[in-house]
């Protein structure tokens, strides 16, 4: 739920509060062991976490307020946690994946150092890997974890100097190794209790990232990942464990709503030795519980939204003799700017040290993001019809189209980041809508083979559930019947011009760079002939913008019909 952010007077009843909390917890557990139990035997930690990130420095809005940015972010961690630390509880800051990729252009255009230096700035100290974080590849990731040098960004800011930030990675292993790539787990201490954190990424990352920027790499099962440290930990003494995991469902933030999704799946096979998990991946806000299939009590399980616009907090009550975790609540903070406008008390400042990283990353992308390529009548968003089609996936796909003059042209709705808003069209708004560093790619692909790409966007995903991916497209139409059998669900296959696509007809077909290599589990197009590498998708969009009747009007143009109801 929400919570009024700290600030001066809040500051200190809050304060009181949760030192009120710890004495009646310490006087509890004193109790317990009679009048000679000595000091208080309990030791509050609160995890203060975030999750999908994406490069979000500048705010957001949220429920037509402003949000997040990475400023008043830092503002409310920050805050938070010198609170914790006043009352006599100890806080730690963390992440649940996709920090960086998938970035606004003032992030992106510097290969989102701005972004590992302002997570720094805030006091992230660790968080697990996500999939996001292999969009440019591992030696990628290492060199933002490590340092070194990039010819995108040598000459605006030198050699990156590494982050302090550490990404864990259990479950991420080369061919042929057991050991991951990455550390499994981080280890910290609490009021002398040790507490270990253990980061995982999905198992189906290698279906969603380009094939050869995970090329050499497995992915393995997270729950049996999770056990296997789980039990080192323990091995060690270490008996209270917090999973960072980059799997997530839906839920509700307050709780009321049962959790659903492959989440669910995937904490409920975790042994005894976890106690909480704090998930990210599909940018939803709850707070829930899981069953565990082993027993015990359920897992809290929360996810903070996504972009910074919220954290979450999950609270450990730690037995100081045994090292267990005796209790574990949690709750999700929005960051709006001001929490409640009638009171001005309320208002968060930004942290002035990360502010300036943020400027200066503005600063850079200022010139690039400022061009105007034309203007939007009305919002052109992502919003599908109940077939699968969206405005501006259908906007996306006919300017890959028009760039290589190809027959038909696909793009993956999952590369579409943010809705077009009505008004100026700008180069940085085209950018957040599709911020991936992609070429276009033409191959030659058979009618049949047009058919078998259309029909595996329907599949069964890892966790046996059931996965649909509707490729936006142009120069092309169809119909889908939900009722009928995978793979054999698409019908009336017609070119534009509605000549009907012949199953041994050859035919020019344009995809971005990421589906070109198999991304999101389209391995046909891995396979396909004749590939030509074309322009930059991002420049080709705005071409295209430039070149239509201003303002732009856009609507799903209906090429992807569902039959029936």
């Amino acid at each position: 739920m929400d919570r009024r952010p700290l600030q001066s007077p809040q500051t200190r009843l809050i304060a009181a509060a949760a030192a009120l909390w710890l004495l009646l917890a310490g006087c509890a557990a004193q109790g317990s062991q009679g009048p000679d139990a000595g000091a208080p035997r309990t030791v509050r930690l609160t995890v203060l976490a975030i999750n999908d990130f994406h490069g979000a420095l500048l705010p957001r809005e949220v429920d037509g307020r402003p949000a997040g940015g990475a400023a008043y972010l830092a503002g409310y961690l920050q805050g938070r946690a010198a609170a914790l630390r006043a009352a006599g509880g100890e806080a730690v800051l963390v992440h649940a994946g996709d920090m960086v990729g998938a970035s606004p252009l003032e992030s992106a255009l510097l290969k989102d150092e701005p972004t590992v230096e302002a997570l720094d700035a805030m006091g992230i100290g660790f968080g697990a890997v996500g999939n996001h974080e292999f969009d440019e590849g591992l030696e990628e990731l290492l060199r933002l974890m490590r340092g070194g040098c990039h010819p995108a960004t040598e000459a605006v800011s030198g050699c990156f100097r590494g982050a302090r930030l550490q990404w864990l990675g259990a479950n991420v292993v080369r061919e042929g190794e057991t050991e991951p790539v990455l550390p499994p787990y981080a280890v910290i201490e609490a009021g002398g209790v040790r507490v270990g954190f253990i980061g995982v990424v999905l198992r189906g990352t290698a279906e969603i990232v380009a094939q050869d920027r995970v090329q050499g790499l497995r992915f393995l099962d997270e729950a049996e990942t999770v056990n296997r440290y789980a039990a080192e930990l323990a091995a060690q003494g270490i008996h209270a464990v917090v999973v960072l995991l980059h799997q997530g469902g839906f839920g509700s933030p307050d709780g009321g709503t049962p959790l659903t999704g492959p989440v669910v799946e995937v904490v409920s096979r975790f042994g005894p030795e976890v106690d909480a998990v704090m998930s990210g991946h599909t940018h939803q806000g709850y707070v829930g519980r899981v069953t565990r299939r082993t027993g015990g009590a359920p897992l809290v399980v929360a996810q903070a939204y996504e972009h910074g616009t919220a954290f979450a907090e999950i609270d450990l009550l730690l037995d100081a003799r045994t090292g267990d975790v005796a209790a574990v609540d949690a709750r999700l903070t929005r960051t709006f700017h001001q929490a409640d406008p009638a009171d001005p008390l309320t208002r968060v400042e930004p942290d002035a040290r990360v502010a300036e990283i943020v400027a200066r990353a503005e600063a850079a992308a200022a010139s690039r993001a400022a061009r105007v390529v034309g203007s939007a009548a009305a919002p052109v968003t992502r919003a599908p019809t109940p077939a699968g089609e969206s405005a501006l996936g259908a906007l996306v796909a006919d300017a890959h189209r028009a760039a290589t003059g190809a027959d038909v042209a696909f793009t993956n709705p999952g590369g579409l980041r943010e809705d077009l808003p009505a008004g100026p069209i700008t180069y940085g708004r085209l950018f957040a809508a599709q911020p991936f560093d992609d070429r276009l790619v033409t191959v030659t692909l058979s009618g049949d083979e047009i058919r078998r790409l259309l029909e595996s966007q329907w599949r069964i995903g890892p966790d046996g559930e059931p996965v649909a991916r509707i490729l936006q497209v142009s120069g092309l139409g169809y119909v889908w019947d939900p009722n009928a059998p995978i793979g054999r669900r698409v019908a009336d296959l017609r070119l534009e011009n509605g000549e009907p696509v012949r199953p041994d007809g050859r035919y020019r077909v344009t995809v971005n760079s990421y589906l070109a290599g198999g991304g999101d589990g389209f391995g046909l197009l891995r396979e396909a002939r004749e590939r030509r590498d074309g322009p930059d998708a991002l420049e080709a969009l705005a071409r295209y913008v430039e070149r239509l009747p201003q303002p732009v009007t856009v609507r799903p143009p209906e090429r992807i019909r569902r039959a029936g109801p």
